[in-house]
């Protein structure tokens, strides 16, 4: 059985999709706007997807902007 442990962390990625195709979008720049105010910058991939976010001991709201 798993448990949650004291050293738990949150790490996430992120697929952009279009609002009128569903899709995913590929090679798109996007910025994240971090909990903190910190922004970070960067290209989606093939498949849609951001950067791994930096990991955190604990959840936090993120905005992005494509």
């Amino acid at each position: 059985m798993a448990r949650p442990s004291a050293y738990s962390t949150f790490d996430e990625k992120f697929v952009l999709f279009d609002e009128e195709t569903d899709l995913p979008i590929p090679n798109t720049e996007y910025a994240i706007r971090r909990a903190n105010g910190n922004l970070e910058y960067g290209i989606t991939d093939a498949r849609g997807q951001t950067h791994l976010l930096a990991a955190t001991v604990a959840a936090e709201s993120v905005d992005i902007y494509a």
